[in-house]
């Protein structure tokens, strides 16, 4: 029988103050090489699988397959296993933004109305660069706490006609913020610029994003895909979370079986499934300006939103950024078990995918780093 599950939230305000906390690299954990550090934190998180990647100064430089696949069966990991990486697909959309910015189609500054039609009126006037970084305001078309629709059907289970009748319905609903007023994660966002997409690119957004990022990188395992599609090599997500009566999680000694499905409106959101090397070679790309071809691009794609107070928001187009005074990192994550860091002024990015929601490799991606990254974290 399926485990039951709850939603977890793909990227969460709550999972953003954690990281704000990561442990530091103890002493004794300099001793370790990073393969064993990893095994060591596999087992203190009882992770039953993981793929870590390191690139620097642009050549992939580790690249570690350890433990299991699938639980039930003792399938080992490899290096062509395959994981989701749930809200850190946003990324790539934020690439797939600044490509149009590049040819001439998109400004990040315009309103959403200069694109889409017929959208409500308090809609309107939030621009592209407020849905991207989650400071538009909108009301969600998903419930973050508990995986719902707005009208109350859970995502993992809505058909078609379930998503359009949620959109029709969000559409109804008051603006929950003023624009720029302040960070909340919003699915509702990430559709509107898949719409964007779509019109401006003259293709679905998937479409576009393969043919001009996994395509051209070069990226074989990477598919858009869920629980419910047959995937070659996949790991299976399990979980050790489980939520008490009053909403709070907390970890269980017991894992159960993970069924995560996502409608193809939200796969600008979520969806993509893929391995280490892969994310890896697609880092590459962007390090070497094949993926965004202007100098300033990358600049642009990681520069924060500015909030109405004149504060700077903590996401650039896609990427959360985590700014400190030496070593930002810019570190898309999801699914609470996939997360990938680069730091841009030390050359070295970090890839860690895991089958365990609850892993949250986002909290130790620093101690990776630290391996090839002097006297990091300070």
């Amino acid at each position: 029988m399926m485990a039951k599950w709850k939603w977890i939230p793909l990227i969460s305000g709550a999972l953003v103050v954690l990281l704000a906390g990561q442990p530091r690299l103890q002493a004794a954990d300099r001793h370790y090489g990073p393969r064993d550090y990893l095994k060591k934190e596999t087992r203190e998180l009882r992770i039953p699988g993981m793929q870590v990647a390191v690139v620097r100064h642009r050549r992939i430089v580790f690249l570690a397959a350890l433990g299991i696949a699938e639980v039930g069966n003792a399938v080992p990991v490899t290096n062509k296993t395959v994981f989701p990486i749930a809200s850190a697909t946003k990324a790539f959309t934020g690439v797939a933004l600044m490509q149009l910015v590049e040819s001439g189609k998109l400004d990040l500054a315009a309103p959403i109305s200069r694109y889409l039609d017929g959208l409500p009126v308090s809609w309107q006037k939030v621009t592209i660069r407020q849905l991207a970084t989650h400071i538009s305001g909108l009301p969600n078309v998903v419930n973050n706490d508990t995986g719902e629709l707005v009208t109350g059907v859970q995502i993992a289970s809505a058909g078609e006609r379930d998503v359009d009748a949620a959109w029709n319905k969000v559409q109804t609903l008051p603006i929950e913020l003023s624009p720029g007023e302040k960070y909340g994660y919003n699915q509702t966002n990430y559709i509107l610029l898949g719409k964007v997409i779509d019109k401006l690119s003259g293709q679905p957004f998937a479409e576009f994003i393969k043919e001009h990022q996994l395509y051209s990188v070069g990226m074989p395992s990477t598919v858009y895909a869920d629980d419910s599609e047959v995937v070659p090599h996949r790991a299976r997500s399990c979980s050790n979370i489980r939520f008490t009566k009053d909403g709070q999680m907390e970890h269980t000694p017991n894992l159960t079986e993970q069924y995560v499905r996502f409608p193809p409106q939200f796969l600008t959101a979520a969806g993509l499934t893929t391995n280490a090397e892969d994310l890896a070679h697609w880092i590459i790309a962007l390090e070497q300006h094949r993926l965004l071809k202007e100098e300033s691009s990358l600049e642009t794609l990681w520069t924060p939103s500015i909030l109405n107070d004149g504060k700077k928001g903590t996401w650039g187009l896609g990427w959360p950024i985590f700014a400190r005074p030496k070593h930002t990192s810019y570190v898309p994550f999801g699914g609470a078990k996939a997360a990938f860091a680069m730091y841009p002024e030390d050359d070295v990015a970090v890839v860690i995918l895991t089958n365990l929601q609850g892993s949250m490799p986002e909290r130790f991606i620093d101690r990776v780093a630290a391996y090839y990254i002097p006297g990091f974290p300070e």
